[in-house]
């Protein structure tokens, strides 16, 4: 054993003296993101044992720091709350070979503890690990603080033995938690922590608690250095910006006073430099030895400088003041150099910019002054989710949503009506209707319906459900033909290239035959398809919807190769041209804010925080302050308690300031210039406080999803009355649980669910092929917030199915080549346990959006459209495209004498783009964009990219303390 040991012996040293080599050249640094002034170096290797703070041969009297606390008569622990065999052996060596031979303090017990093989993954038994090692640490802490009282001598024992001389106590706790991909454990460590801290602070010992002469510091080895993420400059940041708390013994006696404590408050604070782990090495050093090592006493250099100062001694000198002086690491200086310059950059272009001059108008593309900040780079590949595992594994493989049996079952069965005119027990509703007696045939689709919403409106009845007992649910929809639909549309286009109304014959308003005779006839607009998939990132997407993923894929634009360069036009698949865009940002944390820009071109913000307590008295209701994000914007209304919704303006024919009569909610819009409109909603919505239909805009499409929900969730009452308990039926669940789904109309009978809304826009599609077509869905399938991981997006990949399946129908279509598609998600998961996953707060930011564009199109550039996907996009310029398709005339250049003046056009933010005509600035910014910090994707504009335990969201009680303090 000796010969073993003095072999050891020789190792270690030959190890401590590469590492001394290696350090020499230069040690990490970096600086703590809440203001904090921190370094960074292996704190192991620093605090227990592989530093020798000699004079660089490794035979100097100094030594680790638990070393040097022996010395000086203390107890010491050194334990991690994992199993050393679990890690390389390069680990192993850094976690247990640096201790002293005999192993006295390095929890050897624990140590062969937590290496036995438990099933569950981090936890031994029913407890965490952390929780092992807090026990394991309070009972050493108790035992030796029954030696370690701080009145010096000794103690009688009992029978009159003297007592062995009483001494201090010094443990070294390391916790593994942070080591894993998503950062989701670290989480756990919090409620473990705390409660080992407040024990020692109510401690039973007769002179107080332990922490009265203790001095406790928690800090990190480094940041984040797992996972692709790492790759990215706020990961590498990340990865040299590791955390320092510390607190002083509230019983210091005449070595914590209050310069000592003064001192560490102002280092505290920041400012003054760069501290790193041997400033906390001094400082421990300082508090046991009751003074200051004197310069020479010991103390490694580095390029002549200090390895470390006593963060209680004075404020850190002024050599700490740069980077690279305080010997941080190279990279590290170099990215804090590169996310100053930016945000400089970025300030100084605000601070000269003339208001006007920083957004202006130009048809529909904007103009900006110098290049502000440089290109926004989103991080390319976020941390790895927990929801990973669960798509690696393939499907077949593990619990799926079951098959609709009877999924075809029509309500108009020839059984059927037998059944229904001989018992008189069948319910029938139909989209109009609720649940009434059948009579004796079931409802007929296409029938008018009495007293619709306007005396001229011809409304017809486009979905029916007929419920008998003992049968599945039954239902069918068809969208019908609507002639006072198609007048209007024939009239709306005729007005848009009129530059004054048509005459009337009389006070009737209708246009004399000759007149509708003579008047032009202008080429139809494009059909809209818009799909939002609620709560989808990127990378979600990529996860469980690879086969529409696949399917927009084979239609991206591609350059036709020319000779040897791979120059030239843009072709894609059948004419039908996809757009990625990997850069898009969310305006907001939630559907409201997000549906707001990109169908109303407005802007939301938390109430109280708005610019309405800057709006003078009497004034038009425009924001002054180019300091808020609703600069330029009129206060439009309350959208609920916590909303303040801000929307674009026009200047007024007769000179009046602003055109308070102009809508610019899209379906106003539509209707105006000759559309057909169908909303899609798949909830019974009415009453529901995030929703932006009724809450922000009034709600009145030509056809809508939603009563179909409504028709379901008032059987759901009927049947189960104890379900009307949840009030409002906008907060039924029709979804079951998420081992029972239930993803049809009668549980798991009837038609598909998710194929409700899908279906009545490909009927619309039929029922209207001469007249333009604007549909929004905003699907729900990704809306699960479940607390099972395993189940919470079985609904999203059952919709890719249906979506590619839907989407592959759509672009075969004879009409693909005059229908715009749309597909995007608001924003990514925002609820539930996902948001404590690192992953779901990064892919918050990063929604998906593509876009399927004729290559014909009037007026698109296919080469503007390439460039913008790439580019800083939000939901405002979405708006302006939707708006430029409805009316290509304007930004297209029509002939002379045909267009209306800017004053007729509907308003829209001056700082948006048309994605198929313009191109976005290179140098957009999240400022510039309007979108708010706490949810900018730019790597160098977020103000704190670290992980929270939710996700930031200023509109919901309880998730605002996920938010970036202000300022």
């Amino acid at each position: 054993p000796e010969m073993a040991r003095r072999r050891r012996r020789r190792r270690t040293k030959r190890k401590r003296k590469k590492k001394r080599k290696k350090r020499k050249k230069g040690g990490g640094g970096g600086r703590a993101r809440d203001g904090t002034n921190l370094g960074l170096d292996d704190y192991l290797d620093i605090l227990s044992g592989w530093l020798k703070d000699g004079d660089g041969d490794g035979d100097g009297d100094g030594g680790g720091l638990l070393d040097r606390l022996r010395e000086r008569g203390y107890r010491t622990l050194d334990a991690e709350g994992a199993c050393s065999e679990s890690v390389p052996r390069s680990e192993q060596e850094r976690l247990w070979d640096r201790t002293d031979p005999d192993g006295v303090h390095s929890g050897r017990a624990l140590r062969r503890m937590l290496c036995f093989d438990f099933d569950y993954p981090h936890c031994v038994g029913g407890d965490p690990a952390a929780r092992h090692l807090t026990r394991y640490a309070e009972r050493f802490i108790d035992e030796a603080a029954s030696w370690s009282s701080s009145s010096s001598g000794g103690e009688r024992r009992s029978g009159g033995e003297e007592a062995r001389p009483k001494r201090p106590w010094a443990a070294i706790l390391r916790f593994a938690e942070g080591d894993e991909d998503t950062m989701a454990l670290s989480g756990t460590l919090d409620p473990i922590l705390s409660s080992f801290l407040r024990g020692l602070n109510e401690g039973d010992r007769d002179d107080g608690s332990h922490l009265r002469d203790t001095a406790v510091f928690v800090t990190s080895d480094r940041g984040i250095h797992y996972g692709p993420y790492l790759q990215s400059p706020s990961g590498r940041r990340e990865y040299y910006e590791p955390m320092l708390l510390a607190r002083l013994p509230t019983n210091g006696g005449s070595v914590v006073g209050t310069e000592e404590r003064e001192a560490l408050r102002s280092n505290a604070r920041g400012g003054r430099g760069y501290t790193t782990h041997y400033d906390v090495y001094e400082t421990i050093l300082h508090l046991a030895a009751g003074r200051k090592r004197a310069a020479g006493d010991g103390a490694a250099t580095s390029g002549g400088l200090s390895r470390g100062v006593s963060l209680i001694n004075a404020p850190l000198p002024r050599a700490r003041s740069s980077c690279r002086s305080a010997g941080a690491a190279e990279e590290y200086c170099d990215l804090i150099e590169r996310f100053r310059t930016a945000r400089d950059d970025a300030q100084q272009e605000l601070d000269e910019a003339e208001p006007t001059a920083r957004v202006g108008r130009d048809g529909g593309g904007v103009e900006v002054g110098a290049a502000a900040g440089g290109t926004c780079a989103a991080a390319p590949h976020p941390p790895p989710s927990l929801l990973s595992f669960y798509a690696d594994v393939d499907r077949n493989d593990r619990f799926r949503w079951p098959k609709c049996e009877h999924a075809a079952a029509s309500s108009y069965d020839p059984s059927l009506g037998e059944k229904i005119g001989s018992s008189g027990s069948c319910l029938c509703a139909t989209s109009h209707d609720t649940w009434r007696a059948c009579g004796a045939k079931p409802p007929e689709l296409g029938s008018r319906v009495e007293g619709g919403t306007k005396d001229e409106d011809d409304e017809r009845a486009y979905m029916a459900m007929v419920d008998c007992p003992g049968e599945v649910l039954r239902y069918d929809a068809r969208i019908p033909r609507r002639e006072d639909l198609v007048r209007r549309s024939e009239e709306a286009l005729a007005r848009r290239w009129s530059p004054t109304p048509p005459a009337a014959a009389d006070n009737s308003g209708a246009e004399p035959a000759a007149a509708a005779a003579e008047r032009p006839r202008s080429k139809k607009p494009p059909n809209v398809l818009f799909l939002e998939i609620d709560s989808i990132s990127i990378p979600y997407a990529d996860r469980h919807f690879p086969k529409t993923r696949e399917l927009l894929a084979r239609h991206r634009m591609r350059r036709r190769r020319v000779g040897a360069d791979d120059g030239g036009d843009l072709a894609c698949e059948g004419g039908l041209c996809s757009a990625f865009f990997s850069n898009f940002g969310i305006v907001g944390p939630n559907s409201v804010s997000n549906q707001a820009a990109a169908l109303g071109g407005c802007v939301v913000v938390p109430a109280g925080r708005d610019c309405e307590h800057r709006l003078p008295p009497g004034g038009d209701g425009i924001c002054p302050d180019p300091s808020y994000r609703e600069y330029g914007l009129k206060f439009f209304k309350h959208g609920g308690a916590k909303k303040s919704v801000w929307c674009p303006v026009r200047e007024r024919e007769d000179g009046g300031s602003v055109d308070d009569d102009a809508s610019t909610w899209i379906y106003d819009v539509a209707k105006e210039n000759g559309y057909v409109t169908f909303f899609g909603e798949e909830f019974c919505y009415p009453g529901s406080p995030w929703v932006i239909q009724t809450l922000v805009f009034e709600d009145d499409p030509d056809f809508a999803a939603h009563p179909a929900f409504c028709r379901l969730a008032e059987r759901k009452v009927r049947l189960d009355p104890g379900a009307s308990e949840a009030g409002n039926m906008y907060l039924f669940d029709l979804s079951g649980t998420p081992k029972e789904p239930e993803p049809c109309v009668d549980g798991t009978s009837g038609k598909p669910k998710q194929e409700i809304a899908l279906d009545l826009i490909a009927s619309m599609w039929d029922s209207y092929p001469d007249v333009p077509k604007f549909a929004y869905l905003n699907a729900m399938a990704a809306h699960d917030y479940a607390v099972d991981w395993g189940a919470m997006t079985l609904g999203s990949e059952e919709y890719d199915d249906v979506l590619s399946s839907f989407l592959g129908t759509m672009l075969s279509r004879p009409d693909a080549n005059d229908t715009v598609i749309l597909l995007r998600a608001d924003h990514g998961l925002q609820g539930g346990p996902s948001i404590i996953d690192y992953a779901a707060q990064i892919e918050h930011r990063r929604p998906w959006t593509e876009m399927v564009v004729p290559a014909n199109l009037q007026g698109v550039s296919l080469d503007n459209l390439a460039a913008n996907q790439g580019r800083l996009a939000t939901g405002f310029d979405l708006y302006r495209t939707l708006q430029s398709l409805m009316l290509p005339e304007v930004p297209r250049g029509a002939e002379e004498g045909a267009l209306r003046t800017s004053a007729q056009l509907p308003p829209s933010p001056e700082w948006s783009v048309d994605l198929l005509t313009s191109t976005l600035p290179e140098s957009w910014t999240c400022r510039e964009a309007r979108i708010p910090p706490d949810h900018c994707p730019c790597e160098f504009e977020r103000p704190d990219p670290a992980p929270r335990y939710g996700v930031c969201n200023r509109f919901e009680s309880g998730t605002e303390k996920f938010c970036t303090p202000p300022h």
